[in-house]
């Protein structure tokens, strides 16, 4: 039973049009904080950090502090999640 949990942690991390915007983004631009995130996707700044903080809980990305920033880079699992993804299209 751990192991689906674990899996439906995984796959509500990338169960969002918002979060596959974000996926795309961090395999583009790594080291990204959270206002160019926002920015790039058109999302408030509240709503962008709740979307990462759900993805980092799924493994999906890591972040980094870096001076008062916080910097996200996508897991190998993200960058697994978003070719999974790209298959699916």
């Amino acid at each position: 039973m751990k192991k689906l949990e674990t899996l439906e942690t995984i796959t509500k991390g990338f169960a969002s049009k918002r979060r596959i915007a974000i996926l795309s983004y961090l395999v583009r631009y790594p080291g990204s904080d959270l206002e160019q995130i926002a920015n790039a996707i058109d999302l408030g700044y509240v709503a962008t950090g709740e979307h990462i903080r759900k993805m980092h809980v799924a493994g999906l990305v890591e972040k980094e502090g870096s001076g008062y920033f916080v910097l996200h880079t996508l897991t190998q699992r993200g960058k697994r999640a978003l070719s999974f993804l790209r298959q699916l299209q």
